[in-house]
């Protein structure tokens, strides 16, 4: 159960990071379509940097890929808090993009690619253990959440169902 609440924990901190870091942005550089791009570049290469270190990592034994991510976990959390400093703001006019993948790997890399390490990680480590199944049923029960959505009724006591064309259609 404690490895559930851990992977949960983690994504939620991971998508929790996302709007922290554009509420101090934003009032800086606006909410125009190279800021919103920009920051979309960085959480997806992030992302991805953190899915191939959780890869990479696979190379290690349990225990020291375990200390390896508690030593950077570390070291992410002495980045924190994620406030960054006023001389990052927009002085000149013009495209903002460098500017703000610099601004954001600074104050939330670390801790973002750390994190989005995590679930990955601990799927691993519960597979590689031999305590229990696969982690694809893990998976599927965190999930499981969103699927509850469809057995909700949709109108005046229809239930909505999803035919093969992905339309939904009432039963």
């Amino acid at each position: 159960m404690a490895l559930y609440i851990a992977v949960a924990l983690g994504a939620f901190l991971l998508f929790l990071v996302q709007p922290m870091a554009a509420r101090f942005i934003l009032p800086w550089f606006g909410g125009g379509p190279a800021v919103w791009s920009s920051c979309l570049l960085f959480f997806q290469v992030a992302l991805l940097a953190g899915y191939g270190y959780a890869h990479l990592g696979r190379r290690l034994s349990l225990v020291r890929q375990a200390r390896l991510h508690l030593v950077l976990l570390g070291l992410a959390i002495l980045t924190l808090p994620i406030a960054p400093s006023a001389a990052w703001a927009a002085t000149e006019t013009g495209a903002p993009a460098l500017r703000i993948l610099g601004l954001l790997t600074v104050t939330v890399g670390a801790p973002y690619i750390v994190l989005a390490a995590t679930a990955p990680l601990l799927q691993d480590w519960f597979a590689r253990s031999g305590m229990g199944a696969a982690p694809y049923a893990m998976r599927c029960r965190l999930r499981a959440s969103a699927a509850d959505i469809d057995k909700r009724p949709a109108t005046s006591g229809e239930r909505a169902t999803t035919s093969a064309s992905g339309r939904a259609r009432p039963t």
